[in-house]
């Protein structure tokens, strides 16, 4: 009914063995309760004599099942320190099959434990210095965010259902590295396809992977703490580029009432915001970058954080000790192509970043409008360049931002709705003024309101300087040079169009043949110039 074998207590012990020429039958050894579980054993071990002095068994067609609500009794008993305290653990059930010599065993294992379901089919070297494994594996559970908080992780995604792991693959190596070759299903409704790979031997762990996978909503999986950054950062940026400006002030010319009639202006204050350029001094901690390296080459349909997505995704970064480089990130977003490298260094103080990009064909209008930029459509913009920068904040990074490069938009439709409130106001209203006074000119029949802007940019201390810049439109073509100032979001720009013939030299200046220019000034708040 109860004995107690080296402090263990054993209740229910049922036991039907044979011992002949070497071999041990165990036709059935049971208990009701060893340290907490239930064990039933059944099976043959073999070669149990002597050669050349050593003892050397073979398990065969060894049958286990073991079960309890509890490992915490035993590993009481074990003096065992677990990783995973017995309590997140949880019931636990192990059942399977060993054959083979103790130092390679042949293992067939179902396991129930920590919430989920696990198997492994494959070899196990339990006598190495460092044990190994070596088989197909298969996991599945109901929940990844309770999977990982029952493994130790204080994980809270964004999300608050994201799904469980249904994943198989093969399972090969050791406690310190361990590889996971042709790896397939799914974690959080993400089909994966791959290999992956973690390494414990070094001074942080190391996360390798190489990935294909469906469409990642960003914001959805990420820690709270993380989109809760990337949520301001993007309100910054969307504040920016807004229809909504803090404070809107508008001033146009009554062309319709005549060139002489008096400027209006109408002044509108936004509560809830602060006035002023829309960087923020909050602090961005990319610390929790120097806590894993990683070696990440990731494949995606999709990935879309809110409203925004690139397609075709193809990713390559390296993390070593809080320095993210980007070798390669390229996709398709708004109808073009996208190509970045750059990097990032995580730092207590302030954080360093660099970036080259490429954009090939975008959809202008629908960029800006994912931005909540109103009045604007179609345009193909292409923009070459590279930036660089340091900083704790946004308005840090933004005033020490440097770099250059070049942009060109073909073909973008201007409409009234772009007037004011956002960083491309000035230059909305030069082009709609341009064509409002031509359509003055010529009682009424308006020219294009499609525009092209082409021009390169320096950038230094947050401040972009111009010297090349041409515009075209269907009143005439002209030439800019001027700066941006984004730390203190003011424009200070000047130039001239060289209006076409069929405008004014068909109405003003029949007897010219020289073409007129009309001069123009942009200057004041970026969002409302």
């Amino acid at each position: 009914k109860a004995l107690t074998v080296k402090d263990v207590p054993i209740k229910g012990l049922s036991l039907n063995a044979t011992v002949f020429d070497g071999k041990l039958k165990v036709t059935k050894f049971q208990t009701a309760n060893a340290a907490g579980l239930a064990v039933n054993v059944s099976g043959d071990i073999v070669d149990l004599k002597k050669t050349r002095g050593v003892i050397d068994p073979q398990f065969d067609n060894f049958k286990f099942n073991i079960r309890g609500k509890s490992l915490a009794r035993l590993f009481s008993l074990a003096k065992f320190s677990s990783p995973v305290p017995a309590g997140q653990i949880g019931a636990v059930r192990l059942a399977g099959t060993l054959s083979g010599k103790p130092r390679a065993l042949k293992v067939s294992t179902n396991t129930s434990m920590l919430g989920g379901k696990f198997s492994l089919s494959g070899l196990v070297e339990p006598l190495r210095p460092a044990p190994r494994v070596d088989g197909k594996f298969s996991a599945t559970h109901p929940s990844l965010v309770k999977l990982v908080r029952r493994l130790g992780s204080s994980y809270r995604p964004a999300g608050k259902k994201i799904g469980g792991v249904n994943l198989s693959g093969r399972l090969k190596g050791d406690a310190q590295r361990m590889s996971f070759p042709n790896l397939a299903g799914s974690a959080a409704g993400i089909t994966i396809a791959g290999s992956a790979a973690t390494d414990l031997s070094g001074a942080r762990p190391k996360v390798i992977a190489n990935l294909e996978t469906s469409p990642i909503v960003i914001d959805d999986i990420l820690p709270a703490k993380q989109t809760a950054f990337l949520n301001r950062t993007l309100k910054e940026i969307r504040h920016a580029f807004s229809a909504n400006p803090l404070l809107r002030r508008v001033s146009y010319n009554s062309l319709s009432r005549g060139l002489k009639a008096p400027a209006r202006k109408i002044e509108v204050a936004v509560k809830g915001v602060a006035a002023g350029a829309p960087w923020t001094k909050a602090p961005i901690d990319l610390l929790f970058l120097k806590g894993f390296d990683g070696d990440i080459k990731l494949r995606s349909k999709r990935l879309r954080f809110q409203k925004y997505q690139v397609d075709a995704v193809n990713l390559a970064s390296l993390l070593t000790d809080g320095v993210v480089d980007l070798q390669r990130l390229t996709g398709k977003a708004y109808g073009g192509d996208i190509k970045i490298d750059g990097q990032a260094i995580a730092a207590p103080t302030r954080n360093q970043y660099q970036t080259r990009f490429e954009i090939k064909n975008m959809d202008t209008g629908r960029l800006l409008s994912s931005l909540g930029t109103r009045g604007f459509r179609r345009g193909a913009l292409n923009m070459v360049g590279e930036f660089r920068t340091i900083g704790r904040s946004t308005l840090d990074l933004v005033r020490t931002l440097s770099g250059g490069g070049t942009i060109a938009i073909r073909g973008l439709d201007i409409s009234n709705a772009a007037k004011s409130g956002s960083a491309l106001s000035g230059f909305a209203n030069l082009f709609l003024s341009l064509n409002q006074f031509g359509s003055t000119l010529t009682g009424g029949k308006a020219s294009s309101k499609q525009a092209d802007f082409n021009t390169s940019f320096r950038l230094a201390q947050g401040i972009a300087r111009f010297e090349d810049m041409s515009l075209r439109s269907g009143l005439g073509n002209g030439a800019a040079k001027g700066a941006v100032d984004l730390p203190n979001w003011r424009i200070d720009t000047a130039g001239e169009i060289q209006l076409s013939q069929n405008i004014l030299a068909q109405i003003l200046l029949r007897n010219s043949s020289k073409k007129p220019n009309l001069p123009f000034k942009i200057s004041g708040r970026l969002d409302d110039p």
